[in-house]
């Protein structure tokens, strides 16, 4: 245990920390910082959250069609109010004799060019007027949102047809037989599949980035330190000074596991109380087979979205632990940190690549059953694989050349 520890002592050196934590900042500023706190300043506002909050405190989670319409026109009503009056103090608008959004949408029905036209003209005015305003950044985000609302209430009036082209979209037999599971159940989630979900996509994807770069860089140089120093050279001329590399291993993976859950916890104390609090009230929300929109998954487990958001965070701690392992085998073998380095961004972007590829339809029926589970055990499984094997050459290692 004294040595493990000390192990642990060489990892967490303060350069190291100090390099963490620069790295922690910069993707924090560049992108957690606006998806956690900037960008909801609209989005608890955005109506399908607020109405849709209230809904769940009327029915809970789940809604028939009727009332999941009701939401659905609410939130384009209440999107629109605020448009429309804008609208009418616009000369523009009222020359062109246009008066609310719906007309202004109208434009486009008529398919020919000058309806065309008129209707970008008219777009790229109200969208300048709005973002002058005090409220310039709500309105504009409630402008893009109408469409969402719109798209939302004709998918629930043609519902019928909508689920048939669902079903046949489904790229198996296996797949069409749960979509049109899911799709006849008279009741279905409430959650607020646009603004929620894609939001928390995002700083998911976010996350996983940032949990990669602090296992690697904690990982990466500790075995290099050694390699440089010379130490080894003294150890390895015994066996059991050999069978150190053990406790290495041991080590390393102990202080990739505590890196990540210190970066998971902070996540989870901006999430849970900053502006994203809104979004507790769906966490019992179910996820599949959404009421109120076409693009949304059908996945192959009934699971809520509270389910989902632990699964997401299981999946990118195991990835980043298992491409913190492969950069560990690899350090072995680096005489200096520029060799490092040339494996350590390969290696990174091949971790964060594949996190975004998994996160993308994840456990989605548009995918093989069981494939993110078998990516994520093979990702962990075989550095682990390479480094006991490591492991058992040193060990056996008679003499060190």
């Amino acid at each position: 245990m004294r040595i493990f520890c000390q192990e642990l002592k060489k990892i967490f050196s303060w350069k190291v920390i100090l390099a963490v934590l620069a790295v922690t900042f910069f993707l924090y500023s560049a992108r957690m910082k606006g998806l956690v706190w900037d960008t909801p300043s609209s989005y608890t506002k955005n109506p399908e959250i607020v109405l849709g909050t209230e809904m769940v405190h009327k029915y809970g989670p789940t809604v028939n069609k009727a009332q999941q319409l009701e939401l659905a026109e609410k939130c384009r009503e209440e999107a629109a109010m605020p448009l429309n009056k804008r609208i009418s103090e616009l000369q523009e608008f009222r020359s062109a004799k246009i008066h609310n959004i719906d007309e202004m949408d109208a434009l486009l029905s008529k398919n020919d060019d000058a309806g065309m036209k008129k209707y970008n003209e008219l777009s790229h005015i109200l969208e300048d007027s709005l973002r002058s305003s005090p409220e310039g950044g709500h309105l504009v985000y409630l402008l893009f949102y109408y469409d969402t609302a719109k798209l939302n209430v004709d998918y629930l009036q043609h519902y019928d047809e909508n689920v048939k082209y669902k079903i046949q979209s489904a790229p198996t037999e296996k797949a069409k037989k749960r979509v049109s599971e899911v799709m006849a159940r008279p009741k279905k989630s409430l959650l607020p599949n646009a603004p929620l979900k894609n939001e928390s996509d995002g700083f998911t994807e976010c996350l996983a980035v940032m949990l990669l770069a602090t296992v690697m860089l904690f990982i990466g140089p500790y075995l290099v330190r050694e390699n440089r120093s010379g130490v080894r050279s003294i150890a390895y001329t015994c066996r059991s000074g050999r069978a150190v590399f053990g406790t290495q291993i041991a080590a390393a993976a102990a202080a990739a596991v505590v890196a990540m859950l210190v970066q998971i916890a902070a996540f989870l104390a901006l999430y849970f109380t900053g502006p994203h609090r809104v979004d507790l009230p769906f966490f019992g929300c179910d996820i599949s087979g959404l009421y109120n929109d076409i693009n949304s998954d059908t996945y192959w487990w009934n699971m809520t979205f509270g389910q989902l958001f632990v699964w997401r965070g299981l999946i990118m701690f195991l990835i980043a632990f298992g491409f913190g392992l492969i950069m560990f085998a690899a350090s072995r073998f680096c005489k200096n940190y520029i060799a490092m380095l040339a494996i350590m961004a390969p290696v990174g972007f091949g971790g964060a690549k594949l996190m975004v590829w998994l996160f993308d339809r994840l456990f989605s029926v548009l995918r093989t059953q069981h494939i993110e589970i078998t990516v994520c055990a093979l990702v962990v499984l075989v550095p682990l694989a390479a480094c006991l094997i490591l492991l058992h050459r040193e060990k056996t290692k008679e003499i060190l050349s």
